[in-house]
């Protein structure tokens, strides 16, 4: 039997091999060996893709120089543009809104703290509007506008917080909803809880609450809060008991 050998190329009449460089495009290859393994030649491929290398970074560097450019432009543009067609607005009215409480919580009958301050400014809204800020913000406005106020139908009541009661909540999100200032954390059907750093005592979730678990409490002092409530009181104290020997 004869043995059997692996399969080749044909080889031509003249019992050379063709060359594999008929078989495959120029540029898949950088360097070729010849049939005969005894020289090798380098095609042009090499030097056309420093080329092309270098064509691509080029463009890239015009695509960065131009944006770089371009944002620069627009930039003095647009500063430009603020400086000399910028609106001036009423200075009262600014000054109101800084006063306000910022809170957005809408129980004034306004949107918001700045269509409040533009009433207020305006005349069109009295300055015990705002029912958070109190008696002591009713008259700061009363004194930047010049006019009278009278407290009796503002509530002079410490600032206070809501609190959840925890066994009575059913998780229906009407307090979440309400709240202007995402103090409340929860979700459906999960208990509630009040972030008392966030909460401004607006009594927005209270009065929502289908179960009245919802309890506004006073805010009680912090170390940071917290002062001394009669220091002249207890100073004379202190000196009739120095004086009595006590």
């Amino acid at each position: 039997m004869a043995p059997v050998r692996a399969a080749s190329a044909p080889e031509t009449a003249a019992g050379k091999r063709p060359s594999l460089m008929k078989k495959w495009p120029a540029h898949c290859f950088i360097f070729v060996e010849s049939s005969r393994g005894g020289s090798v030649r380098a095609s042009g491929t090499a030097a056309a893709t420093g080329l092309s290398s270098f064509d691509g970074v080029q463009q890239m560097f015009i695509a960065i120089v131009s944006l770089t450019l371009l944002g620069i432009t627009m930039g003095w543009l647009l500063g430009v543009a603020s400086r000399y067609l910028k609106v001036e607005g009423n200075p009262l009215v600014e000054q109101i809104a800084a006063m306000l409480p910022g809170s957005q919580c809408g129980q004034c009958g306004y949107p918001g703290c700045g269509p409040a301050a533009e009433a207020i400014a305006t005349k069109a809204a009295p300055v015990t509007i705002c029912r958070p800020g109190g008696r002591g913000l009713a008259e700061e406005l009363a004194t930047a506008l010049g006019v009278s106020v009278s407290q009796s139908g503002v509530a002079d009541k410490p600032p206070m917080i809501a609190h959840v009661f925890e066994k009575l909540c059913i998780g229906c999100t009407k307090c979440f909803k309400r709240c202007p200032t995402d103090a409340i954390m929860g979700a459906n059907n999960m208990i509630h809880s009040v972030f008392a750093d966030a909460c401004i005592g607006c009594e927005l979730c209270y009065e929502v609450c289908p179960t009245m678990c919802i309890e506004m409490r006073p805010l009680r002092p912090t170390l940071q809060t917290w002062h001394w409530p009669n220091p002249a009181i207890a100073l004379v104290q202190w000196r009739s008991n120095v004086c009595n020997g006590t």
